[in-house]
Protein backbone atom coordinates (compact mmCIF):
# COMPACT_ATOMS: atom_id res chain seq x y z
CA UNK A 1 0.00 0.00 0.00
CA UNK A 2 3.05 2.16 0.78
CA UNK A 3 6.30 2.55 -1.36
CA UNK A 4 9.52 1.26 0.91
CA UNK A 5 9.73 5.50 0.62
CA UNK A 6 6.52 6.36 2.05
CA UNK A 7 7.09 3.53 4.67
CA UNK A 8 9.98 5.27 5.93
CA UNK A 9 8.50 8.47 6.08
CA UNK A 10 5.27 7.13 8.04
CA UNK A 11 7.53 5.01 10.58
CA UNK A 12 10.23 8.33 10.59
CA UNK A 13 6.84 10.63 11.18
CA UNK A 14 5.31 8.32 14.10
CA UNK A 15 8.87 7.57 15.58
CA UNK A 16 9.45 11.00 15.96
CA UNK A 17 6.29 12.70 17.41
CA UNK A 18 3.82 12.26 14.51
CA UNK A 19 0.46 11.15 15.70
CA UNK A 20 -1.77 8.35 13.55
CA UNK A 21 -5.49 7.77 13.58
CA UNK A 22 -6.74 4.60 12.14
CA UNK A 23 -10.46 3.94 11.11
CA UNK A 24 -11.76 0.74 10.73
CA UNK A 25 -10.19 -0.46 7.63
CA UNK A 26 -7.04 1.14 8.41
CA UNK A 27 -6.44 -2.34 10.59
CA UNK A 28 -8.58 -4.69 7.48
CA UNK A 29 -5.90 -6.42 5.56
CA UNK A 30 -4.58 -10.04 5.85
CA UNK A 31 -2.29 -9.38 3.77
CA UNK A 32 0.74 -7.36 4.80
CA UNK A 33 4.03 -7.18 2.93
CA UNK A 34 5.29 -4.14 5.29
CA UNK A 35 5.07 -6.30 8.82
CA UNK A 36 5.17 -3.47 10.51
CA UNK A 37 2.33 -2.49 9.93
CA UNK A 38 0.36 -5.21 11.64
CA UNK A 39 3.25 -5.35 13.90
CA UNK A 40 4.48 -2.24 15.65
CA UNK A 41 1.53 0.30 14.18
CA UNK A 42 -1.60 -2.20 15.00
CA UNK A 43 0.12 -4.34 17.40
CA UNK A 44 -2.56 -7.15 16.04
CA UNK A 45 -2.78 -8.63 12.51
CA UNK A 46 -7.07 -8.54 10.86
CA UNK A 47 -8.52 -12.27 10.48
CA UNK A 48 -11.00 -11.44 9.19
CA UNK A 49 -14.89 -10.39 10.25
CA UNK A 50 -18.57 -12.23 9.88
CA UNK A 51 -20.27 -12.74 6.76
CA UNK A 52 -23.67 -13.74 6.13
CA UNK A 53 -24.57 -11.47 7.75
CA UNK A 54 -21.48 -9.18 7.52
CA UNK A 55 -23.55 -6.37 9.54
CA UNK A 56 -24.50 -7.57 13.12
CA UNK A 57 -26.04 -5.46 16.04
CA UNK A 58 -23.54 -6.22 18.92
CA UNK A 59 -22.57 -4.67 22.31
CA UNK A 60 -19.05 -2.26 22.91
CA UNK A 61 -17.76 -2.63 26.54
CA UNK A 62 -16.18 0.52 27.19
CA UNK A 63 -13.44 -0.22 29.30
CA UNK A 64 -12.19 3.12 29.95
CA UNK A 65 -14.76 5.74 30.35
CA UNK A 66 -12.11 8.52 31.44
CA UNK A 67 -10.03 8.36 28.37
CA UNK A 68 -11.15 11.54 26.48
CA UNK A 69 -12.11 9.68 23.59
CA UNK A 70 -14.34 7.38 25.13
CA UNK A 71 -15.09 9.36 28.28
CA UNK A 72 -18.93 10.30 25.98
CA UNK A 73 -20.07 6.68 26.45
CA UNK A 74 -21.98 4.78 28.40
CA UNK A 75 -20.52 1.58 29.84
CA UNK A 76 -22.00 -0.28 27.25
CA UNK A 77 -22.65 0.86 23.64
CA UNK A 78 -25.44 -1.78 20.93
CA UNK A 79 -24.82 -0.68 17.42
CA UNK A 80 -24.15 -2.08 14.45
CA UNK A 81 -20.93 -3.21 12.61
CA UNK A 82 -18.91 -5.15 10.63
CA UNK A 83 -16.68 -6.69 13.91
CA UNK A 84 -12.94 -6.81 13.03
CA UNK A 85 -11.14 -10.00 14.58
CA UNK A 86 -7.72 -9.64 14.57
CA UNK A 87 -5.43 -12.66 15.31
CA UNK A 88 -4.51 -11.50 19.36
CA UNK A 89 -5.59 -9.59 21.93
CA UNK A 90 -3.84 -6.02 22.40
CA UNK A 91 -4.78 -5.64 25.91
CA UNK A 92 -1.69 -7.61 27.65
CA UNK A 93 1.32 -5.98 25.23
CA UNK A 94 3.08 -3.64 27.03
CA UNK A 95 2.36 0.24 26.36
CA UNK A 96 -1.11 -0.33 24.72
CA UNK A 97 -3.95 0.54 26.57
CA UNK A 98 -7.51 -0.43 25.27
CA UNK A 99 -10.31 1.85 25.61
CA UNK A 100 -13.37 -0.50 24.33
CA UNK A 101 -13.74 -4.01 23.21
CA UNK A 102 -16.35 -6.54 21.90
CA UNK A 103 -19.01 -8.77 23.87
CA UNK A 104 -18.58 -11.96 21.81
CA UNK A 105 -21.68 -12.89 23.67
CA UNK A 106 -23.29 -10.07 21.81
CA UNK A 107 -23.15 -11.15 18.15
CA UNK A 108 -22.82 -14.28 16.12
CA UNK A 109 -19.24 -14.98 14.71
CA UNK A 110 -17.78 -17.77 12.86
CA UNK A 111 -15.87 -19.95 15.75
CA UNK A 112 -12.79 -19.05 14.09
CA UNK A 113 -13.23 -15.59 14.25
CA UNK A 114 -13.76 -15.24 18.51
CA UNK A 115 -10.96 -13.88 20.44
CA UNK A 116 -11.68 -16.06 23.85
CA UNK A 117 -13.98 -13.22 25.28
CA UNK A 118 -10.91 -10.21 24.65
CA UNK A 119 -11.75 -8.33 22.01
CA UNK A 120 -10.51 -5.43 21.92
CA UNK A 121 -12.27 -2.18 19.37
CA UNK A 122 -10.22 0.72 19.99
CA UNK A 123 -7.05 1.14 21.60
CA UNK A 124 -4.20 3.61 21.77
CA UNK A 125 -0.15 3.22 22.30
CA UNK A 126 3.02 4.98 21.74
CA UNK A 127 5.78 4.26 18.95
CA UNK A 128 9.06 6.05 19.87
CA UNK A 129 7.60 10.02 21.25
CA UNK A 130 4.31 9.29 18.52
CA UNK A 131 0.91 7.96 19.50
CA UNK A 132 -1.09 5.62 17.72
CA UNK A 133 -4.85 5.45 17.89
CA UNK A 134 -7.35 2.85 16.35
CA UNK A 135 -11.03 2.25 16.16
CA UNK A 136 -12.01 -0.95 14.43
CA UNK A 137 -15.36 0.45 14.08
CA UNK A 138 -16.97 2.33 11.30
CA UNK A 139 -17.34 0.45 8.65
CA UNK A 140 -20.65 2.01 7.14
CA UNK A 141 -21.25 5.36 5.69
CA UNK A 142 -24.50 5.32 8.30
CA UNK A 143 -21.32 5.51 10.88
CA UNK A 144 -20.41 8.94 10.85
CA UNK A 145 -24.16 9.74 11.31
CA UNK A 146 -24.59 8.18 14.59
CA UNK A 147 -24.20 10.81 17.36
CA UNK A 148 -21.91 8.75 19.56
CA UNK A 149 -19.54 7.78 17.02
CA UNK A 150 -18.99 11.29 15.77
CA UNK A 151 -18.11 12.19 19.31
CA UNK A 152 -16.19 9.24 19.15
CA UNK A 153 -13.81 10.25 16.38
CA UNK A 154 -14.13 13.79 16.81
CA UNK A 155 -12.73 13.42 21.12
CA UNK A 156 -9.88 11.33 19.74
CA UNK A 157 -8.66 13.60 17.22
CA UNK A 158 -8.77 16.57 19.88
CA UNK A 159 -6.92 14.17 22.16
CA UNK A 160 -4.50 13.55 19.69
CA UNK A 161 -3.84 17.00 18.85
CA UNK A 162 -3.30 17.85 22.30
CA UNK A 163 -0.41 15.68 23.26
Amino acid sequence: MLTVDQQTALKNYIAGGGHWLGIHGAGGSRKHEWQWYPQQLLKAQFIGHPMFPQFQTGTIIIDNNQHPATQHLASHWQREEEWYSFDRSVRNIEGVEVLASLDESSYNPKLDLLMDNDHPLIWTHTIGKGIVFYTALGHQGSAYQEPEYKQLLENALQWLMQQ
